[in-house]
């Protein structure tokens, strides 16, 4: 999905905003494996995927967990930056090659002072953030590991075509013997 066809679709946004928006956001394109934020960074990078799948991870005593996926019509930023101050805690890599469209929150911010349909669209997107994190915490907290599976599968039902198993096991919370396991109905 393009960032103009999101943006235009049901978000009640002006024309000319999206039209400054769409130029506001640059294309880029990045290959499989390529890393766009690493850990302990400052950046204020705002990103619309337009094509492709993300995912944001960490390391743990040595493994790589993935925290999230971030796929073809979904923005990311790193609030822990843009808002709160801090180094970035994960990394932000290109788990297939990608279209994004990209641009520093800064530069909206600084173009959108004070424009109320701006302001209304950047809430929605915060939401939708607090949305998707409030969501995953209650699955890993009340859902069992078949439930967050089928729920991943509801979601994106091409993740297991696109992501490595043993990005979706440390996804979901569990092993990946254990995803083998759900998979094959055991």
């Amino acid at each position: 999905m393009t960032l103009r066809t999101y943006l235009e679709k049901d978000k009640q946004l002006p024309a000319d905003i999206v039209d400054i928006l769409d130029d506001l956001f640059e294309e880029v394109e990045v290959s499989k494996g390529e890393t766009l934020i690493v850990e302990g960074s400052q950046t204020h990078k705002v990103f619309f995927v337009e094509e492709g799948i993300t995912r944001l991870y960490y390391q743990k005593e040595g493994k790589d967990v993935t925290y999230t996926f971030i796929g073809e019509g979904q923005f990311y930023a790193p609030i822990e930056n843009i808002f709160l101050k801090m180094y970035f805690p994960y990394n932000y890599e290109a788990m297939e090659g990608c279209k994004l469209r990209v641009t520093d929150f800064s530069v909206l911010n600084d173009r959108f002072k004070g424009n109320i349909a701006f302001n209304n669209f950047m809430n929605f997107i915060l939401t939708l953030t607090l949305k998707r994190l409030a969501k995953q915490i209650y699955s890993l907290k009340f859902c069992t590991a078949q439930e967050r599976y089928e729920h991943l599968l509801e979601e994106n039902p091409q993740i297991l075509l696109r992501i490595p198993l043993g990005h979706v096991a440390s996804y979901l919370g569990i092993t990946q013997q254990t995803l083998s396991s759900i998979r094959a109905g055991k």
